[in-house]
């Protein structure tokens, strides 16, 4: 399909990174490959980071208002990443339209946002920012990613109702923003997560594991011991 064509180029005058992935065969191939690969891994990670949380704070670790905090944004989190393949249901050229496409993505976007958030004040509180991140960086990062998908949302949803506060087919400083907006969210969200994450996978609990057939293995054998004496 022409990308100019496109009812994403039309709306806002920049052809976005989904539209890749918004006509077959490649739709197709995403729909299949993001519930094993994104929404599953997502939804275990919510269950399990709450899980977390909640072992933190019986030890006295962390705080009990943010487990607290965690049972009102977890169930979000939960629920638009369970949703997201929505996303690939509602073509935007589809008889839904665009709005119906966008939801999904855009609570997906928020989710993202709380996520960090709470992951923010987990480590601050229990002081396991990694490389020794000062706390006014790691929530200056938030803090801009925050307003960021602010930004995102206001300028999407002022060009869905008709009434953009910038057009990207204004000039070449319009498309710059427009790009630049799509862009860096993206790289936040995808790149910054994954760099934290993969140094995050290191900071496990510990877990110990009891086999009960090596107990009653045991007991045999002092078992056939005692009968032996």
């Amino acid at each position: 399909q022409d990308p100019t064509e496109t009812v994403i180029f039309k709306l806002f005058g920049i052809n976005h990174s989904c539209n890749y992935v918004d006509h077959n065969p490649v739709r197709m191939l995403a729909a299949m490959l993001v519930l094993p690969l994104v929404q599953i891994p997502f939804m275990l990670y919510v269950v399990f980071w709450h899980s977390r949380l909640a072992k933190s704070v019986k030890t006295g670790k962390s705080p009990k208002w943010l487990l607290n905090l965690s049972r009102v944004l977890s169930p979000f989190n939960f629920i638009a990443m369970s949703q997201l393949h929505l996303w690939f249901v509602n073509n935007p050229d589809d008889i839904y339209g665009f709005t119906a496409h966008y939801i999904p993505y855009v609570t997906f976007q928020f989710a993202f946002c709380l996520i960090k958030l709470l992951n923010l004040i987990y480590l601050t509180k229990k002081g396991e920012l990694p490389w020794g991140i000062p706390l006014r960086v790691a929530e200056a990062y938030v803090g801009f990613f925050f307003g960021l998908t602010i930004l995102y949302t206001v300028f999407v949803s002022t060009t869905i109702a008709g009434i953009p506060f910038i057009k990207a087919t204004d000039g070449d400083a319009e498309l710059l923003f427009t790009n630049s907006l799509s862009y860096s969210w993206g790289a936040m969200a995808i790149f910054g997560t994954l760099v934290l994450s993969g140094k995050e996978r290191f900071n496990g609990d510990d877990l110990t594991l009891t086999l009960g057939e090596l107990e009653s293995s045991q007991k045999d054998e002092e078992y056939g011991a005692t009968r032996n004496n």
